[in-house]
Parts: structure tokens; sequence; C-alpha cells
């Protein structure tokens, strides 16, 4: 298999955390609480008990960052949820990813601007990734009882479903693809087709007074958004051209969480087979991963980001079960 890049002139720097940042996989999380309770099976016992011991000394002393990101609504249908709850809080240290769709509209703000005024090169800074927590006030009982609420909720059936729907999704459209198609050419066409598909359907349907769906109002919203926030020029026509134009070069290609996405998507269309852990693991990659500095995942996903040069790109060490002795060595530099 050969991956070919596409040479990009917009260039995106993450602005990384004094204090290391570390992105812990659900899975890994979940193997660290039965290391705790005794009821792990695994091959890699001694490797976790010793990782989970570093990970607890690390962040209370504030030396790491182990922020919570969307795991909680991951292990809500696994045994032992309120532990692995419990596990989550206390690594957490007040730490908290945005959520993804804040972390998205955050990063096209910075490319849409940068595209506005023409710079070739755009800062992201990493506390734009982050909710604004009061750790004084982020007390474990307010916590522990806000997600157990949460997962009380149909939420959670909410985003089973649309992670059900998605990953059928993926595999429908990897039997459209020409397995002859170059990694390049094909990697093109993932970036155009979203931005592309949806102006076209929403035009059309704005045109014709027609209802959007919730999806296309979204994207409908955004657009309006930016459109008053930047003060595009022109008459509607012309300020949807240019929002069009803007998401079918180079700065679309440069939002970390687009090029992250759609590189993963290419490569598992092509060289591998869809799933349905997969669109899990390929959101959570694509919208946390820049802002860290250690970043764990299966050993799949791992082998992926690598091949794709993702680790190198937005300067993040990334592991797998597989490598953990790896981040072991790592994280001693830490203390």
């Amino acid at each position: 298999m050969r991956v070919e890049f596409i040479e990009n002139p917009i260039k995106v720097k993450i602005i990384k955390s004094e204090i290391p940042i570390l992105f812990l996989d659900s899975n890994i999380l979940i193997e660290l609480n039965k290391i705790n309770n005794g009821s792990s099976t695994i091959k890699y016992q001694r490797e976790l008990k010793i990782l989970s011991q570093m990970l607890f000394d690390l962040t209370q002393c504030d030396k790491l960052m182990v922020p919570i990101a969307d795991q909680e609504l991951e292990i809500d249908y696994r045994k032992n949820k309120n532990n692995n709850i419990e596990i989550l809080f206390k690594l957490s240290n007040g730490n908290k990813f945005q959520n993804s769709l804040i972390i998205e509209r955050e990063q096209k703000e910075k490319l849409f601007e940068a595209f506005t005024q023409g710079k070739k090169e755009v800062s992201i800074h990493y506390t734009g990734g982050f909710s604004d927590i009061d750790k004084k006030s982020f007390e474990r009982k307010t916590f522990i009882k806000g997600i157990i609420n949460l997962l009380g909720t149909n939420i959670i059936d909410e985003l089973r479903k649309e992670k059900q729907i998605r990953t059928v999704e993926l595999i429908e459209y990897q039997k459209t693809i020409d397995k002859k198609e170059t990694f390049k050419e094909h990697l093109v066409k993932e970036f155009l087709h979203e931005g592309l598909f949806l102006n076209k359907k929403v035009i059309e349907k704005i045109t014709k007074g027609e209802r959007l769906s919730q999806n296309e109002n979204n994207y409908w919203n955004e657009f309006v958004y930016f459109a008053r926030k930047y003060q595009l020029k022109g008459d509607l026509t012309e300020q949807i051209i240019e929002y069009c134009n803007f998401q079918i070069g180079f700065y679309w290609f440069a939002i970390p969480f687009i090029d992250i996405e759609r590189n993963m998507n290419t490569y598992i269309s092509l060289f591998q087979k869809f799933e349905p852990g997969d669109y899990v693991d390929i959101v959570n990659a694509s919208r946390f991963l820049p802002y860290c500095n250690y970043y764990i995942t299966d050993n799949k996903m791992c082998r992926i980001l690598k091949e794709l040069e993702i680790d190198k790109r937005y300067n993040v060490k990334i592991y797998s079960l597989k490598t953990i002795n790896d981040l072991i060595d790592e994280l001693k530099n830490l203390y």
C-alpha cells in the first residue's frame, strides 16, 4: 500500500500546553479499572499496573493532564461503568475537552479568518480545545451525579443510533470506491465530497423555499454565522460562492479535524475494512489528538495514524498496548 500526501501551502501550528496532555482511549481506561479491581485477563497486566500508578502520580502533582473527552459516553454500555467513570474523574483533575462541535467551529473559524486575510500560517492555541471549568467547584459528587444523570437519559440511545448509522454509511460508502484510485486521488474526493454536496443541495432548497434537514440547517446556520461575522461582500449568491471557495481550497484541507478525519477515512476505505468501533476512533483522533502530547489508542488505529504521519504533523506521540512500555519510558521523564 502506498500513502501519498497532499502538499498543503497553508501551515497550521497547534500551540501546546506547558503541562503535557495525554488522551486515554476508553478501552484502555476500562482495562485500568480491571487492573485496579483484579479482573483483568489481558497480556499487558504488569505494564498497565505500572502505567496506572504513573498516571495517578503525574496528574495529582500537575505534571500531566488526562482530560475528560467523550469516554463517558462510550463506557455506558460496559460493565462497572461507575468505577470507570470514577477513574476518569480522578485522572482528569478537573480538565475537560470541549464538545466536539465546539472544537470543529473553533478550528473552522481560525482557518476561515486566515482565508479572508490571505494568511499562509495559522496558530491554534490548545485552550480552544478545552472547556472553561472552575476547578474549585469541580467536585467528585457533582461530576459523578452529572454523568450518571446523563447516562440515564435517551442521549445515549441517540448516540448509539448515530454510531450505528454512521458505521453503516461508511461500510456502504466503501463498496462504491474504485480500488484502482491512488490514495491521493481518493483523498481529494474525500476532502471535496461533503462540502460540495451540501453546498449544492442547500442552495437548491433555499432557492426553492424548501425545508432543510437538520444537517442542512446546521450547514446553513454555519454559513450565515461566517458571512455575518466576517462581513462577506456582495449579495447572497456571491457570499455563498466565497464560502464555497473556502471549502474547496487548501484552507479547508488544513483544518485539523478535517485533515485527520479525511485521511483516516481514505486509508480505511482503500486498505482496510470499516468495523463498528472505527467511527468513534476516527472522531476521537480528529477532534482531540491535535491538542495532545501523548495519544493512546488501539493497535489498529495506532498503526493507521502513524502510517498517515499524523504523529509528525501534529507533534504527538501515539501508543497502543503493544507499545505501552515505550509510553512508560517516556512518562518517566516527567517525574
